[in-house]
């Protein structure tokens, strides 16, 4: 059903479809070639391969320094890593941080390999299963060929699983290979030599077979899924920005978490007992087609600029994808990037929309976009607004412009703020003290949604990825007033016991945030459902609807289930949301027929010489 084979479109291989696969097909189920993350009985093994000093906290003479939270202990060492070595792509593309989290990838990767590897002495009791037969399949994996004798030299594999756009990237692409080379070789290596203690797996490892312990941490950074895992076909599978199949959790595999929208379609699937994960389709896939998936999440939906800054930060490849190129030609246009024409709204000073403009929800006053149109060569990493020539829909080609060096200025440093902004808010969330930071954030959202709408306007990817912050933030606390009201609490303000009620407004703020995030994905024209991205929050509103119990309002929460109905039945987030959400079509149904049934019953009763 599918083939690994030179690609068409790039200068690499890929996987493709040898028969037609439709939206909700499962293409690929595969079990992991190996785990690059320790379990939680090996972490006390890798501690052990390393010098206490590594540890953050640690000294010489302690030997009870553990891995702490998030596996962090040596992050005070690589936090000295500086952005010297030419990967700078600004501080919302986490380019520094990108890079001291890859660091500590490729020193736990090459710790757990060397373990899972390592015949005598006491760690034989954690060798993980890692075969003659997987470690050759696993060189046979992408990597950047490289020179140890010469850090920053590196040339592309023409029988790897290359990910990047065309032939004639091949420059861009190589630099891409030496930044993460580099990477290896002059920091992580001489690291893990200072570092790890005589004797140990990784001691052996890195200083009698050097070349593949730099092998190993360049095949865990192109090719692991969530949670270190590598496997044979899966990790073949190249990105696209338009994709057409997502990750999911295995039905075979025992699951321990259902997967959110955006986090299935970047790869990030739940992690489960057996590691097991399958691959669906999202969209129709011809025999010959490529299959593609997302690296990037929920920036999937954002411009083209920092798309690509993502992708080379994080992944050391430059994205020249079907929808890069068509975001690059005179009839395509960055259509997330759209900003209101400067020749046909006025600035005030130069930078910020009128009122009527920036919301773009009066019919009377047509607002009219233009979409950028950015050299696909260009080595910049910054925002939309640099080196892009904007092209009004209603101007025309002819009357095409630049944004001015003030007004560009504002548009870089508003996506900054609000890229910054969005990372720490999916940093935050499930940590130990989110609660504690909520209110904060949802103060920060609401105030970036305002100047987002003032700088970037009403269909800017900026203002509706903070649109759907927002509408996850406001259900959370709406749900949660419902569930006060519903278990009969009640709760004090200024020292006063009031009761609980559910606030009408922020019912109707959170239809329309809906709503508009709606239009905003459909009108990327992307070949997969604005389910991926809205699947989980319509559901979030829909049920919302059907909690205030009068028919009206459950038949118009039946109208958003009905929405991403298709999208839940091709099986994405679990069977248990297609129950969900044909509970949410059927609910005003089961509503009507009760109230029915009750006013049948009143008839009844008067009529009857008991209820007189």
């Amino acid at each position: 059903m599918t083939d690994v084979r030179k690609a068409t479109t790039h200068a690499g291989l890929g996987l493709y479809a040898t028969k037609q696969f439709n939206p909700g097909d499962v293409i690929l189920e595969e079990l992991p070639l190996f785990t690059f993350q320790p379990t939680a009985e090996q972490f006390s093994v890798v501690r052990s391969q390393f010098a206490p000093k590594s540890f953050k906290g640690g000294s010489d003479n302690d030997d009870t320094c553990t891995l702490g939270e998030n596996q962090s202990c040596l992050y005070d060492l690589i936090f000295e890593l500086g952005d010297n070595d030419g990967d700078s792509n600004g501080e919302c593309y986490g380019g520094i941080e990108k890079k001291r989290s890859k660091f500590l990838g490729m020193v736990t990767a090459a710790a757990t390999f060397a373990i899972a590897t390592h015949v005598d002495g006491a760690n034989t009791s954690h060798k993980s299963s890692c075969t003659e037969i997987n470690r050759k399949k696993l060189n046979q994996l992408y990597k950047p060929e490289f020179n140890i004798s010469s850090a920053s030299s590196c040339t592309s594999s023409s029988a790897s699983t290359e990910k990047v756009g065309t032939k004639n990237d091949v420059k861009k692409h190589d630099d891409g290979e030496k930044r993460i080379v580099s990477l290896a070789t002059t920091k992580v290596i001489p690291f893990i030599k200072e570092n790890t203690l005589p004797g140990t797996a990784l001691h052996k490892f890195v200083h009698e077979n050097e070349e593949d312990c730099i092998g190993v941490m360049l095949i865990w950074s192109c090719n692991a899924f969530e949670g270190g895992h590598v496997y044979e076909t899966m990790s073949r599978i190249n990105h696209s920005c338009d994709f057409n199949a997502v990750i999911s959790p295995s039905s075979s595999s025992s699951e321990t978490a259902l997967p959110s929208s955006a986090s299935s379609l970047s790869g990030k699937a739940p992690i489960h007992n057996n590691e097991k994960q399958i691959v669906k389709a999202t969209s129709v896939i011809q025999p010959n087609d490529e299959i593609n998936i997302s690296y990037l999440g929920s920036y999937t939906y954002a411009g083209m600029s920092l798309r690509k800054a993502l992708l080379s930060a994080d992944k050391f490849f430059d994205c020249h994808c079907t929808r890069c190129i068509k975001e690059t030609s005179s009839s395509g246009g960055d259509v997330a990037s759209a900003l209101p024409c400067v020749n046909c709204h006025d600035r005030v000073q130069g930078r910020y929309l009128d009122e009527d403009v920036q919301y773009d929800d009066d019919d009377e006053n047509e607002v009219c976009y233009a979409l950028p149109i950015k050299d696909l060569t260009s080595t910049s990493g910054s925002s939309d607004g640099d080196c892009s020539n904007y092209v009004c829909q209603k101007c025309g080609p002819d009357h095409s412009f630049v944004l001015g060096q003030s007004l560009n200025a504002t548009v870089e440093k508003t996506i900054k703020r609000v890229t910054s902004h969005l990372n720490e808010c999916e940093r935050q969330i499930g940590g130990s003290d989110y609660n504690d930071k909520r209110d904060e954030m949802i103060e920060m959202t609401e105030r970036l949604i305002g100047l987002s709408h003032s700088v970037l306007g009403a269909k800017h990817y900026c203002t509706n990825l903070l649109l759907v912050q927002s509408l996850g933030q406001k259900l959370s606390a709406i749900h949660s007033s419902i569930l006060t009201i519903s278990t009969g609490q009640k709760r004090k303000k200024k020292g006063t016991v009031v009761e609980p009620e559910v606030d009408m407004t922020e019912i109707a703020e959170c239809i329309d945030l809906l709503d508009r995030a709606f239009k905003f994905v459909q009108g990327l024209n992307l070949k997969s459902h604005p389910g991926h991205l809205l699947g989980n929050a319509t559901v979030g509103v829909s049920r919302m609807l059907v909690s205030l119990g009068d028919v009206k309002s459950m038949k118009f929460g039946a109208s958003w289930a009905e929405k991403v109905r298709e999208y839940f039945s091709y099986g994405f987030e679990g069977n248990g949301m297609v129950k969900v959400v044909d509970s949410l079509l059927n609910a005003w149904k089961r509503k009507a027929g009760d109230e029915k049934e009750e006013g049948t019953n009143d008839q009844d009763r008067k009529k009857s010489k008991i209820f007189p």
